[in-house]
Parts: structure tokens; sequence; C-alpha cells
């Protein structure tokens, strides 16, 4: 009878910790030093979170944005860019390039003296709102935008330059 009682014990401690483990996932989120996130409450209520460490989340969805992305446009296979993504430029003398380019973008983040100042802080919030709104939670439509402004740029200054 005691063994059936501590086999018992056994299974509702650990379906125990299991739900204690789940509630803690479910209701606690972590921010990155390197990243900074938007909350969007049940009630709509949306909020930016620039400071790294552990939060409550309070049910709400998260989407985690990198403080820095990379964008590789390059001719030869690499991870970052498996396909040929360089730019075909021409230049005023006839002659023409593949160009292969990288380019880092810094997210709308506030820097530490930014932090400081409620007024920056308000102006940096809407900024990265408005990041959050144009490319709706994900960080490939921003890398899409960048790689098209780069395109654009490079076709447009090639026909300045001679190619010798």
């Amino acid at each position: 009878m005691k063994k059936h009682l501590i086999g018992r014990s056994v299974v509702i401690a650990g379906f125990g910790v299991t739900f204690l483990f789940v509630l803690f996932w479910t209701c606690f989120a972590k921010n990155q030093a390197d990243h900074w996130q938007v909350l969007q409450y049940p009630n709509g209520m949306v909020q930016i979170r620039n400071k790294p460490g552990w939060y409550p989340t309070y049910f709400s969805r998260i989407t985690t944005y990198p403080r820095m992305i990379s964008v590789y446009g390059t001719k030869d296979s690499r991870p970052e860019s498996p396909g040929d993504d360089s730019v075909k430029s021409w230049f005023n003398d006839g002659g023409t390039a593949d160009i292969s380019w990288v380019v880092r973008v810094t997210t709308p983040c506030p820097t530490e003296e930014e932090e400081d100042d409620a007024q920056l802080m308000e102006t940096m919030v809407q900024k990265q709102r408005e990041f959050h709104r144009q490319f709706t939670g994900n960080v490939v439509n921003a890398k899409i935008a960048v790689r098209s402004a780069v395109r654009n740029v490079i076709q447009q200054t090639g026909p300045i330059m001679s190619s010798t």
C-alpha cells in the first residue's frame, strides 16, 4: 500500500514540476543585450523592450529584432548568400561587372545617452514601432528592403564611373 502511495506521489510531483516549468516559459521571456523586443499584449497595448534580462510576458506576443542586420550579396555561394546575389553594373565606357557587397544595418535602438533622456526615448520608441509596422515582425522583410536599395544604388552610380 505504501509503495503505491509513493509511486502516486512521484507521478503527481512530476506533473507539478512539468506544470511549473511550462508556466514559467509561457509567463516569462528573456531579452538579449544585442536585441530589442516588441510586446503586444492581449488587450492590444504595445510595449517596446530595449534592456536585457528576464521579464514577465503576461501572455503577450513577442517579436524580437537584432540591433544589427547583416545583408550579403555575393557572386560566390556562401551560407549568408547561397545564390548569385551580386549586382550587375554597367559603366560609362561600356564595361560591366558583377559586384559583390556586404552591408550592416543598425535597426532603430537607443544609445546609452538616449536611454537617460525621456524625450529622446519617446522618439526612439516611435521609430521602433514604425520599423515593426513596416516590416511586420519579419527581419527577412528588412533584408529584402536593404537588398533592393543597395541594388538600386549600385546600378545608378555605375554609369558615372569607368571600368578602367
